[in-house]
């Protein structure tokens, strides 16, 4: 099977499309790479053949991966002649055989579940309300993007800008917050905009201090709300090792769709 590759962004949208229009709650994460490219314009690669796709938005993101891959060791050799590869995302056996392929170690692993919402089940009893964050929460968000961070990812990227990711949760997505009764912000949950009828959620933050009182299920349950009143599907990715989050999201009405493999090199 004959692997080709582009960093014409135009090219890179283009076979982005008929992926995230095929099946766009499986494959919802090109939807992250189409918007990326789409905002910024450049700095993307893509390897295709005739029935597969891998992409990435910019060198600093993960590779994302979709199921048909077959011939692995043809995709390797095409990702081999990278100057560098942040990270691979997919399905669990097309990732794993792809690190295998590559001979490089992981320095963190999370096996993930894709979560899709039908019906809301909203959470009653929990102290406080949402409101949207706007520019006067940057702060705030900042000082939240880095233990999110770590806590999802094992670390802190390379060049890691927790300002500018706070500015593109709010300025890209919408995002929620939970006040609690005193109007203080204890929780925060952003969906991204709608793609081909599904916007995925995320990321999901309760600082530890404030946690077991239902604030991170009240605002994902209000970000959800917020994506079905836009007439899309809600969607969002747990990682498998975290029982509390898997939990709260089965309790609020998410119902699990596939698995997937996130590997970061570095």
């Amino acid at each position: 099977m004959a692997v080709h590759t582009t960093t014409d962004t135009g090219e890179i949208l283009g076979r982005l499309e008929p992926v995230l229009m095929a099946d766009p709650i499986r494959n919802t994460v090109f939807a992250t790479v189409r918007s990326y490219l789409r905002n910024v314009g450049s700095g993307g690669w893509c390897a295709h053949s005739q029935v597969a796709l891998a992409a990435r938005p910019s060198p600093e993101h993960p590779i994302a991966l979709t199921d048909e891959w077959t011939d692995v060791p043809a995709l390797a050799d095409a990702i081999g002649e990278l100057p560098g590869v942040a990270g691979l995302g997919g399905p669990v056996p097309v990732v794993e055989a792809l690190v295998d392929a590559l001979g490089r170690r992981p320095g963190h692993r999370i096996a993930e579940r894709l979560y899709r919402l039908d019906r809301l089940v909203a959470p009653v009893g929990v102290a406080g309300r949402a409101r949207l964050a706007d520019r006067g929460d940057l702060d705030l968000l900042e000082s939240w993007i880095a233990p999110y961070t770590i806590e999802t990812y094992g670390r802190l990227p390379v060049d890691f800008d927790p300002k500018r990711l706070a500015s593109v949760v709010i300025e890209h997505s919408r995002t929620w917050l939970w006040l609690d009764a005193e109007e203080r912000p204890v929780s925060m949950a952003a969906r991204r905009p709608p793609a081909a009828g599904v916007s995925r959620i995320g990321p999901v933050y309760t600082p530890p201090r404030n946690r077991g009182r239902g604030y991170g299920s009240a605002v994902t349950a209000r970000a959800a709300l917020d994506v079905i009143d836009n007439a899309a599907i809600p969607v969002l990715y747990a990682d498998r090792a975290n029982p509390t989050s898997n939990k709260i999201y089965r309790a609020i009405g998410f119902r699990p769709v596939a698995d997937r493999l996130s590997v970061s090199f570095g």
